[in-house]
């Protein structure tokens, strides 16, 4: 083979080389930006959504409704919740953390906000809520069920906004909790990292243009830069694994809140496999965390199990919330069950509360 044949054939291999690796390293840096991005939004509504979930049984519905009609600061349900959200924002890191009911003019107020009092951003009570919440209330009352949707806007910046109804005992929605996480510091560090790997494959794109016109033995200079890339990827990895393992201990936080709650919680998925439950659950059915979890609540004993089948069949056809009470005792037990719906509406996991609501109906019947 002559000389020139030997050049065509080492530009055409370094040529070939260079496509190869050029196309390899755009795939892979769309293929890691992307799933970064859906991993980390993912995280952070499903963050948000537990945390939602563990405040909920905190809040007094009768009171709350109370409050959203009267709208009247002074009101010691008012003070008390508003601090108990305060502390729960800060703990659990949101930007904001509120409650929202139509008031008695048909306007979306805020009811009770988790912002510190006269603090930039707080609401006051029955204060008129902004598009962006009403645009919130609309989806939800369309779902009739939990509504994650993003905005941007000069007086609040970028959000990520979770939205969970607060209903009433006979299912119907008199409110909402919402909680925002700002999304501005989160996509700026997903942008940054796009930038460092646009950035990485430019500078392997100019490598092996230099390569093409050399000859075969620098080809091996540029698979030594392939190497390279990959252990640039490598580290993009690494840090991607340190922002997971953040996550991970923020969700530990979220579980230290959940068992600390005096009310039964359990999550099974949708084919009835125990997910998760807290200390208080554990403790009403008598059984240890290890026993239930992974095993189908179908083949579970007790009487706890067999209403949780029944609101988990219920849930299925209806995909609504559903509901029901039990006396045992002295107490009367109250269980509700929500479903968690992926992003195509397709019910994933069914959440189940147990609580005792023998002290407030007495209330009720002593007023």
């Amino acid at each position: 083979m002559s000389h020139k044949n030997q050049r065509m054939l080492t530009s055409i291999l370094a040529s070939v080389l260079l496509a190869v690796t050029l196309i390899s390293n755009i795939f892979l840096f769309l293929m890691v930006y992307r799933n970064t991005d859906r991993r980390v939004r993912s995280e952070i509504a499903q963050r948000a959504h537990y945390s939602l979930v563990s405040i909920m049984p905190q809040i007094d519905v009768d009171r709350f409704v109370k409050l959203t009609q009267t709208q009247d600061p002074s009101d010691p349900y008012y003070k008390q919740f508003q601090s108990y959200l305060n502390q729960v924002r800060i703990q659990l890191g949101f930007k904001y953390l509120y409650t929202t009911a139509m008031g008695p003019q048909g306007k979306l107020i805020y009811v009770v906000d988790g912002q510190e009092p006269g603090s930039e951003g707080f609401s006051s009570l029955g204060e008129v809520t902004d598009t962006t919440e009403i645009e919130g209330w609309n989806r939800v009352m369309a779902a009739n069920g939990e509504v994650v949707q993003e905005s941007q806007s000069e007086q609040w910046g970028s959000l990520m906004s979770v939205y969970l109804p607060i209903r009433d005992r006979d299912g119907r929605i008199v409110g909402l909790m919402g909680a925002d996480h700002e999304m501005t510091t989160v996509l700026n560090a997903v942008n940054s990292r796009a930038q460092f790997f646009a950035i990485l494959i430019a500078l392997i794109t100019l490598g092996g243009l230099t390569a093409g016109v050399l000859a075969i033995a620098l080809l091996r200079k540029a698979e030594a830069k392939r190497l390279l890339a990959h252990n640039q990827l490598e580290r993009a990895y690494a840090d991607l694994d340190l922002k997971q393992r953040e996550l991970a201990a923020s969700e530990a936080l979220l579980r230290v809140l959940i068992n600390a709650a005096t009310e039964s919680i359990i999550l099974v998925d949708a084919t009835g496999k125990v997910r998760d439950a807290n200390t208080a659950l554990c403790k009403q059915v008598d059984e240890l965390l290890v026993d239930i979890v992974n095993k189908n609540i179908q083949d579970l004993k007790g009487e706890e199990f067999e209403i949780f089948r029944k609101l988990r069949d219920q849930i299925l056809v209806s995909g609504q919330t559903e509901h029901l009470e039990r006396e045992e005792g002295e107490k009367l037990l109250s269980y509700t069950a929500y479903a968690v719906k992926d992003a195509d509406g397709k019910i994933e996991k069914i959440a189940f509360y147990t609580q005792d609501i023998a002290w407030r109906r007495k209330m009720e019947r002593a007023l």
